[in-house]
């Protein structure tokens, strides 16, 4: 994290200045449910960085647009990226527990450009409850909602915020750092890219994350590609506050061709995913003229160029 006994953290990111309230003595407490959404950590600074670089690839090669949905999951107290994307989309819902919502929405009304729209309650979304209307701040596209993947009812969650078509873009920043966050995070993922109407283009999924335990990642990567097609985004998209001299290193697992496993440098580490649930199991041929060695269709990520995506398991 960047500073986790702080109250209060300045930065400054892409020629806007915050002040990001924390709660030290949350991030600190024993409460078993998970404390870790109370700080700003440096994967979720180093990614608003990048989305905020005036060429950003997804936008220039328009994954990512004026008229994209864009749905945050374990999105923390600070806003950072709601604050950054949300002026640049259609629609941009940042979600986590309940724990952090008062917090969050403070951090965006604090850091918004224009403070004056109306926040409300945020709410649990489990069947047979009446939905509340989330926080809006800030943007008027802008939404805040309390998810928990393990117990809240995700269809009943989506049609409360306007999202039964599920979303052009996931995003999830440093979610992936025990064993048992992965298999709730993987099924929400799954479950709100199938939530996508036939004739729409796939959900693209960005999770970016700093690798703690190889272990751990790995097992989620393994997870994680039986319903996706999993990407690396290059050095070379990563600009300069990515680079691999920051330290951040991710071990791909082992491909079924492969005898040997491979490691490769990421600051964080950048997985750029496309679900194509009708076509799992079907090989495909890597942007980069490799063979894709997991599930699914990259169907999206070939219209980046060849340089600025990889195979995980290739590296082609």
């Amino acid at each position: 994290m960047v500073d986790g006994a702080a109250s209060e953290i300045s930065v400054s990111i892409g020629g806007r200045d915050f002040c990001i309230k924390q709660s030290p003595g949350l991030l600190h407490s024993s409460r078993s449910a998970g404390t870790t959404g109370a700080a700003l950590w440096r994967s979720t600074q180093r990614l608003a960085e990048w989305f905020a670089m005036k060429v950003n690839p997804l936008f220039q090669c328009g994954l990512v647009d004026s008229k994209s949905i864009v749905l945050e999951l374990g999105s923390g107290v600070a806003g950072l990226l709601p604050l950054l994307l949300a002026p640049r989309v259609a629609s941009y819902c940042s979600t986590d527990q309940a724990y952090t919502i008062k917090l969050l929405r403070e951090n965006i009304d604090a850091n918004s450009a224009s403070n004056s729209s109306p926040s409300s309650r945020a709410t649990r979304h489990r069947k047979g409850s009446e939905p509340l209307l989330s926080s809006f701040a800030g943007s008027g596209n802008l939404r805040v909602a309390a998810l928990d993947w393990e117990l809240d009812d995700l269809k009943y969650f989506l049609s409360s915020q306007d999202l039964s078509d599920g979303a052009d873009l996931v995003i999830a920043s440093d979610c992936v750092y025990n064993y048992h966050l992965i298999t709730p995070l993987v099924q929400t993922c799954v479950d709100i890219c199938r939530a996508r109407s036939d004739g729409r283009r796939p959900t693209l999924c960005l999770v970016a994350q700093q690798l703690r335990q190889p272990d751990v990642f790995e097992e989620w990567l393994s997870a994680f590609s039986k319903h996706f097609t999993v990407w690396r985004l290059t050095d070379s998209v990563m600009g300069p506050a990515l680079a691999p001299e920051a330290g951040y290193v991710v071990h791909p697992p082992t491909p079924p061709s492969s005898p040997e496993s491979r490691s490769f440098a990421a600051s964080p580490s950048l997985i750029c995913s496309v679900a194509d649930p009708a076509e799992s199991g079907v090989e495909r041929t890597c942007p980069g003229g490799g063979t894709a060695h997991h599930n699914g269709s990259p169907t999206q990520l070939q219209r980046l160029p060849a340089p600025l995506v990889t195979c995980l398991y290739c590296h082609n």
